[in-house]
């Protein structure tokens, strides 16, 4: 069925049949949501209201929906497809709702993605998720999302345990507590990614996760072949010293293969709880990064000594010396960067010394940085 209209929306009671005693099964066709309309000519984007609610696992559900509107289709509700979500033409925009695939018999799937067509999760930390239910043990599933309409960050799943149910979502930047804190900004992407099962699972799950270079921030990018998958705890994110070498060009696409995008492979604990994953570049190659040169003249540029990598060092120790030894400049962490003051007033112009303590068991860093005025 050609769905051509401007919103679609199903009451609680519906249901699509096969013309037997099945009721919301795989056999009861496609439901295309195709835009222009021939006679109204371009409506824009498509709303879809499902009925379906996913904390109470009831409500109508789709056999399969498949996506022709360049502008995209919108939810204004959770959805459940039992057999396939098919992309010829734009995205499904999940704004805040869960997208359902399959039933507790069987996984549903995606055909048809691409970077230019796929689900769109949202830019915020609480918006909405992809779920594919029924993921039985050995299983490899596709989750095509992306933070935006431009930024495509796919994730390929193998569930190694019991079957369970997996959601799968994105939001744009890092931040230092997971949803909250400080946006880092030194050796990680612009995007973190979120997994979590319906039920306690019984082992790892494996994940295979792609970026392009569009959500990677200059370092990152500067060190993209020394990157891996960080995951979130109490402690903060996780730095490493040695990787499995990200893998490109990223194939997770039913297209060409994308050649400016990276793939990374780990195996990860889930649980019902947000388990919080990001890819960073090898920490150690954050001394060379380092500005050696700054102005504090007062005109909006350059007037701190930025050092934007010790962003996830918080218990670093960063002090500057004069040109006699004396130290004029000291901190634990580096929240406040140095203005090129000593007790208030400006210093003067020339070269400083100074030593950075990570705390992290490597050597102290230190070197020379200019003041300019």
């Amino acid at each position: 069925m050609y769905f051509l209209g401007k919103i679609f929306r199903n009451s609680a009671t519906s249901k699509l049949t096969d013309g037997t005693t099945l009721k919301n099964s795989k056999f009861s066709g496609t439901i295309i949501f195709q835009q222009p309309n021939p006679v109204y000519g371009n409506l824009g984007q498509q709303l879809l209201e499902g009925g379906y609610n996913d904390q109470t696992l009831s409500g109508p559900s789709f056999s399969s929906i498949t996506i022709n509107n360049p502008n995209g289709v919108v939810l204004t509700s959770d959805i459940n497809v039992l057999d396939a979500v098919n992309f010829q033409r734009g995205h499904v925009f999940l704004n805040r709702y869960i997208a359902a695939l399959g039933d507790s018999t069987d996984f549903g799937g995606v055909n048809g993605f691409s970077p230019e067509r796929y689900f769109v999760t949202g830019t915020d930390i609480n918006r909405g998720a992809l779920k594919i239910s029924s993921l039985a043990s050995c299983c490899i599933v596709t989750y095509p999302i992306g933070v935006t309409n431009k930024e495509y960050t796919p994730l390929q799943m193998r569930n190694t345990g019991a079957k369970n149910d997996f959601y799968v979502r994105a939001f744009s930047n890092v931040y230092r507590n997971a949803t909250s804190g400080q946006i880092l900004t030194d050796t990680t992407l612009k995007v973190t990614w979120t997994i979590a099962s319906r039920k306690p699972t019984t082992s790892e799950v494996e994940v295979l996760i792609q970026n392009d270079r569009d959500v990677e921030t200059t370092t990152f990018s500067a060190f993209r072949d020394k990157s891996y998958i960080s995951l979130y705890s109490r402690n903060g994110w996780e730095q490493f010293n040695t990787f499995a070498a990200p893998q490109s060009p990223g194939t997770i696409t039913s297209g060409a293969a994308v050649y400016t995008a990276l793939m990374h492979f780990r195996k990860i604990n889930v649980s019902t709880q947000q388990t919080y994953i990001t890819k960073r570049a090898l920490p150690t190659t954050q001394k060379y990064l380092l500005t050696n040169a700054f102005s504090p003249n007062g005109d909006g540029i350059n007037d701190k000594w930025d050092l934007p990598f010790l962003e996830t060092f918080s218990n670093c120790r960063v002090q500057i010396f004069d040109r006699y030894g004396k130290v004029i400049f000291t901190s634990r962490g580096y929240n406040n960067p140095w203005d090129g003051t000593i007790n208030g007033n400006a210093a003067p112009v020339g070269t400083y010394y100074y030593v950075i303590d990570l705390r992290n068991g490597e050597k102290p860093i230190s070197g020379y940085v200019v003041l300019l005025r």
